[in-house]
């Protein structure tokens, strides 16, 4: 059995997760920026006004944060547990190299 040579009709696909966590690390980082964007500004104009700055939006930073590391964390176990044993792409890599180790036309 020969194995496909990867065109670019037979490029593999980006599982459905890792683009929600690709769409959470570039939203966080957008709303970081943004948060930081403001509050310079905001302290270049208290200071232009001769008030004391706000340092709140600051606090959103925070929520961001962890928000990223939570759905991090999330991803790293699900992609954990399907790559250890009994796990669904595991156990197909698994069968995938039985069947090419018992193929008597394997030419490896």
């Amino acid at each position: 059995m020969r194995k496909k040579k990867r065109g670019i009709l037979n490029k593999k696909k980006i599982t459905t997760t890792k683009r929600i966590v690709a769409f959470l690390f570039i939203t966080c980082t957008i709303l970081i920026i943004f948060t930081c964007g403001i509050t310079v500004w905001q302290m270049f104009l208290a200071q232009n006004l001769m008030m004391i700055p706000d340092f709140t939006p600051l606090i959103t930073i925070l929520g961001v944060v962890i928000g990223e590391v939570i759905g991090f964390a999330v991803y790293a176990v699900k992609s954990l547990k399907e790559n250890t044993k009994g796990g669904i792409v595991y156990d197909t890599a698994m069968k995938e190299y039985d069947d090419n180790t018992n193929d008597p036309m394997n030419t490896r």
